[in-house]
């Protein structure tokens, strides 16, 4: 069927003519009627009487019978019966409906509306899904107790809803009470009651996808009405994402999501278990194994004390050993030093030499004075040639320069001379006068441009001062921008905290209810956290919350912990939880366990309380903690501020213990003598207020007036940066003329002074030339004559500085011999020195060694006789130890090796000895002889262990198999949103184009929007405009095409419209009609069902197509 051959458009067929419009109202009624003809079954109709309003029903038998046998896919969820009793204006009704095409006729009253109201409401919706009453009670019929709505819908296909239990047909049965209230049965096919809970009728509609709260399966007559031009482009692309199934697919990707986040942290948890159950499973392996080598620990202490005694013999035999070396190497060391002694040396010769050194020394001293004295003089002598040479070689740059100088100021004095003398001439007369008049011609036209030139400076200062104060305007705008954008931010993030949480905890920080679980779950606090303190505060007289939240402030979600164990491991917890925004505080103390007695500090009178007479604090060291950082029980509440000033303003009236007072709107008032008073900012409690909801709703009024006024800036932005865009046009173009007006005044001022550099000669001047000129030349030739003179200075300096250089040369070298030969002298005297210090050193070092030799001879003699009787002593010992041990073993059955020759040190044996006994000790108090227990308790903690390993391991399995769902979901949801707009926006333009018309569906994610616009081919100026722009009919066909759209990409088991064609002409309502029952007719197996008023005489009854007619209503 083409219907794209009109030539009308919805906008140009009203003025059309009457035989035209006829015309083409026929021409797609034929169209019509050779697409019902192309059907299987033959047309039938179904017009019988029917009972509408008080109950009074019938139907074609013939068509009824037809549709049992109509072939199609059975689709689950497909209404088949809707009853009504006691409902809206039906005493009682009941209809059969078609599977696949329905038609419901009736004039407005009739009823019709009712039985898509008594559908939705049967599925679960409530009074304001159906748009007919604010509460379903308003739903029972007047005078009536109750009203009752029944729905079959068929359980039959593949996609069923627990069958075993309904089998082919679920009856849902839903009664509202006339007093409010409703109750819901869920029946099987043959009317046994499975269920009577609104959650499993939530569960079964979910379940076979029938959504009665979408307009895209029921478009009630209000939405059809109003559906373009009314809702927003939010409401729009929400439609859109449940109509695609698209929202579906995002919440499976978020729960996925959430799973693996949720999987991650059991997989941390785990894994921290596991840790402790190893730790468990080490000590108990530790105390196993020590219980099973306990009696071979007690065999290898009797050896370890066995082998000790052997050391330290043997370690005695070694000292004894070293000893008797040490008193034979003294003894020898001793006879040496004796021997040494006694032969003494000389050292007269040494002290000779030195005084001959000594000698030579202080005459080559004398020597070399004299040379340096006469050395200094030559010195001095030469920088003062040079000084003179540097002197006379300036005096020469000087003259030349003058020179030079003077030069070209006597060939200027010169060319003026003879200049003067040509302006003398006749013929420069006429000329001269000429420029004067044009001199004066330049001035005056020279002023009138400086004029001109002020004037625009001052225009240009004018224009620059009125852009410093946009641009001033624009910096606080900026500033406020800014404010806004983070103001906005932060409410943003508070209220998904608040929504995303639905514990009050919430509302003093979106990471609160986490962190309070997370410290409930944690037991190696010694003490519980207290906190947030805001959530144990009660307020008990509501007015007051305002001002309680001002004193306490910002340490409503601070923490209170007893110990430093304890902060450390919450300030761990807070920096791992709350990444995001202002983290809580946390203050330390010692938990008390009474509440403090304020009697005697609080402060009150007979008319005015303290905090503490309204509140209720339920935890003591929330209660003890506020009163000491917020001094509670002094804080007033006076309402007015007129009652603060009178109360607090007089040394005389102040209560007694008042520090401060609060009003009801949280301005806040110190006493007298130091009265002050501070205005509060804030107004309203975000924290001690009842409920989370309420702090919701002011939050998302906080984010619109945030939006507004950002709006608002940004707009005053624009003009702004508009208004310095003209203003900075106009500074330039001031500029540019004044660069022009510059560049004229400059060239007028180069010819004005071209022609003063003109006027006439003076003749006194030129005689004043010619003597000035003289005195120059004459100066000039006495700089000559002294320029002359120089060269014969220079030669006689010259010379003198070679002759003082070479007796300076002859001086160094003297002073140079003579160091070297005293340096000679002072060498030898120092060796000689050396020499007999290291003899007297020598003699007496060895004297005093001799001295230690014979006392280190008596202490080895001492400590070998010592080390001799010790070692008799250990080797007994133990001899008679090791005879013990091999008795014993004898007794037993077995044989000890003998630790004789043992090469371990003494401390390492101790040490090894020590702790075994340690260990043998402790085995023995801790754990006795119990060893079956143990062994037990050590495969139970194994068994614990090895089971939690393999949760872990089957954890991270789960989690990367959820992970590769979770990137395949989301390359499916990214596929899925491409190929819906692309589907919904084709259908959309294809349905608009059998009127002649085009428009397009754009739907942005990112701001979460739909957006339609629709308009004539062949009109460019209305083509692309809103829908708002459009007539009712012509927003009723755009309706109808959107809605088209939207069902090529569903698959709802339902499709129900009431009204939709009711602001349509002839013409848009064929085409609709048309385009409804072709699309009804090739989406086999689904349900649809249209509500009209108007006549249906088009369209034939079939198999597929039921047509229900309802009386008119009652006068």
């Amino acid at each position: 069927m083409s219907l794209e051959n009109s030539q009308y458009t919805f906008h140009t067929l009203q003025s059309a003519n009457q035989n035209a419009f006829r015309k083409e109202v026929d021409r797609i009624t034929k169209e019509a009627d050779h697409v019902e003809s192309s059907d299987e079954e033959t047309p039938q109709s179904t017009n019988a009487p029917s009972q509408a309003k008080r109950g009074r029903f019938s139907q074609s038998q013939d068509g009824s019978q037809r549709r049992n046998h109509c072939p199609s896919r059975a689709i689950s969820g497909v209404v088949l019966e809707v009853h009504l009793d006691n409902f809206l204006c039906h005493d009682s009704y009941k209809v059969v409906l078609n599977k696949e095409i329905n038609f419901i006729v009736g004039r407005n009253g009739s009823g019709k509306s009712a039985i898509l109201t008594g559908l939705v409401v049967a599925l679960g919706g409530s009074a304001s899904t159906t748009g007919r009453g604010a509460a379903l009670k308003d739903f029972v019929k007047h005078g009536c107790p109750t009203a009752r709505v029944k729905c079959i819908i068929s359980n039959a296909g593949a996609l069923n809803y627990h069958r075993d239990l309904y089998g082919d047909k679920i009856q849902v049965v839903r009664t509202i009470q006339s007093q409010g209230g409703s109750s819901v049965k869920l029946l099987s096919e043959n009317g046994k009651l499975v269920s009577s809970k609104m959650d499993d009728l939530k569960s079964m509609t979910l379940h076979l996808g029938i959504q009665v709260d979408n307009p895209i399966s029921v478009l009630d007559q209000n939405t059809a009405r109003h559906f373009l031009n009314m809702s927003k482009p939010s409401n729009k692309f929400d439609l859109f994402m449940r109509a695609t199934n698209l929202e579906t697919l995002q919440k499976i990707y978020i729960d996925i999501a959430l799973s693996v986040d949720r999987t991650h942290q059991e997989i941390k948890k785990k894994e921290r278990e596991l840790v402790d159950n190893n730790a468990e499973v080490i000590e108990i392996k530790r105390k196993y194994d020590m219980l099973q080598g306990l009696e071979a620990d007690r065999a290898n202490e009797n050896i370890l004390k066995m082998e000790l005694l052997w050391a330290e013999a043997r370690d005695y035999g070694s000292a004894l050993a070293r000893a008797e070396k040490d008193l034979q190497k003294a003894v020898r060391e001793k006879e040496q030093l004796s021997n040494t002694l006694s032969s003494e040396e000389q050292s007269e010769t040494i002290l000779q030499e030195i005084e001959s050194a000594k000698a030579e020394v202080d005459k080559l001293k004398e020597l070399r004075k004299e040379v340096e004295d006469n050395l200094k003089e030559l010195r001095t002598k030469m920088q003062t040639i040079n000084q003179q040479q540097r002197k006379i070689a300036q005096e020469r740059q000087a003259i030349e320069n003058q020179i030079k100088s003077d030069k070209t100021t006597l060939d200027a004095y010169k060319a003026e001379i003879v200049s003067q003398e040509r302006k003398l001439l006749p013929e420069h007369i006429d000329r001269r006068r000429k420029q004067r008049e044009e001199i004066h011609e330049l001035q005056g036209r020279m002023q009138q441009l400086e004029e001109n030139q002020g004037a625009k400076q001052a225009e240009v200062k004018a224009l620059q001062a009125k852009a410093v104060g946009i641009n001033d305007t624009l910096d606080q705008l900026k500033r406020n921008q800014r404010r806004l954008d983070s103001d906005l931010r932060s409410l943003t993030t508070n209220l998904q905290g608040l929504e995303s949480n639905e514990s009050n905890l919430s509302l003093f920080g979106p990471c609160i209810p986490e962190l309070v679980r997370q410290i409930e779950l944690n037991n190696r606090f010694k003490k519980k956290p207290v906190g947030p303190l805001g959530s144990y505060v009660k307020v008990m007289d509501s007015k007051w919350t305002l001002a309680i939240e001002s004193v306490i402030g910002g340490r409503m979600n601070t923490f209170v912990v007893d110990n430093l164990d304890d902060e450390k491991l919450l300030r761990n917890l807070i920096q791992r939880i709350c990444t995001r925004g202002r983290q809580p505080g946390i203050i330390r103390t010692s938990f008390p366990t009474t509440v403090y007695d304020t009697s005697r500090r609080a402060a009150r009178t007979s008319e005015y309380g303290n905090i503490l007479d309204v509140v209720e604090i339920s935890n003591v060291v929330a209660h003890n903690i506020l009163i000491e950082l917020c001094s509670l029980e002094s804080t007033m509440l006076i309402p007015t501020d007129d009652e603060c000033y009178r109360l607090l303003s007089n040394l005389t009236s102040v209560p007694r213990n008042c520090g401060r007072a609060y009003t009801l709107n949280a301005d806040s008032y110190f006493p007298a003598p130091n009265y002050r008073t501070y205005s509060s900012n804030q107004r309203s409690a975000a924290f001690l207020q009842s409920s989370r909801d309420s702090v919701i709703r002011e939050t998302k009024q906080k984010i619109q007036d945030a939006q507004g006024m950002l709006q608002e800036v940004n707009q005053k932005m624009a003009s702004a940066r508009n208004e310095l865009e003209t203003v900075d046009r106009e500074v330039m173009q001031k500029r540019s003329a004044m660069q022009n007006l510059g560049r004229v005044i400059m060239e007028t001022k180069r010819k004005l002074d071209e022609l003063k550099d003109a006027e006439q000669p003076d003749t006194h001047s030129i005689s004043e030339l010619k003597e000035e000129l003289a005195e120059l030349e004459r100066r000039q030739e006495e700089k000559l004559n002294k320029l002359n003179e120089f060269p014969s200075k220079i030669d006689a300096l010259k010379k003198e500085g070679k002759e003082t250089e070479k007796s300076g040369s002859v001086l160094k070298q003297k002073f140079k011999d003579f160091t070297e030969q005293m340096e000679a002298h002072i060498q030898k005297k120092t060796a000689c020195t050396e020499r007999l210090e290291e003899i007297k050193s020598a003699q007496s070092n060895k004297k005093r060694k001799l001295e230690q030799v014979k006392k280190k001879e008596e202490q080895c003699t001492t400590e070998c006789k010592e080390l001799e009787d010790k070692l008799n002593e250990k080797k007994l010992a133990a001899e008679k130890y090791e005879e013990h041990l091999r008795s014993e073993a004898l007794e037993k059955g077995l044989e000890i090796e003998s630790k004789s020759g043992t090469d371990r040190k003494i401390k390492v044996i101790d040490q090894e000895l020590r702790n075994l006994s340690k260990r043998l000790a402790s085995i023995e108090k801790t754990l006795g002889q119990d060893a079956e227990s143990t062994e037990k308790e050590y495969h139970e903690k194994l068994g614990a262990y090895n089971t939690t390993k393999k949760r872990i391991t089957d954890l991270k399995s789960n989690a990367a198999i959820m992970k590769h769902a979770l990137d395949q979901r989301k390359s499916l949801y990214h596929t899925q949103k491409s190929l819906m707009c692309a589907v919904v926006s084709h259908q959309f333009t294809r349905v608009l184009r059998y009127r002649n018309c085009t428009g397009n569906v754009k739907v942005n994610f990112e701001r979460r929007s739909l957006d339609i616009s629709v308009g004539p081919i062949d009109e460019g100026e209305r083509a692309g405009l809103g829908t708002s722009s459009l007539s009712g009919g012509e927003r009723s066909y755009a309706t109808m095409a959107f809605v088209i759209a939207l069902w090529n990409v569903t698959e709802l088991p339902f499709y129900y419209l009431d009204e939709f064609d009711v602001f349509m002409d002839m013409l848009n309502r064929q085409t609709v009609l048309t385009l409804l029952l072709r699309f009804a007719k090739q989406k086999r197996g689904y349900q649809f069902g249209f509500l009209t008023p108007l006549d249906t005489t088009a369209v034939s009854s079939s198999s597929k197509v039921s047509i229900f007619k309802l009386n008119d209503p009652r006068p």
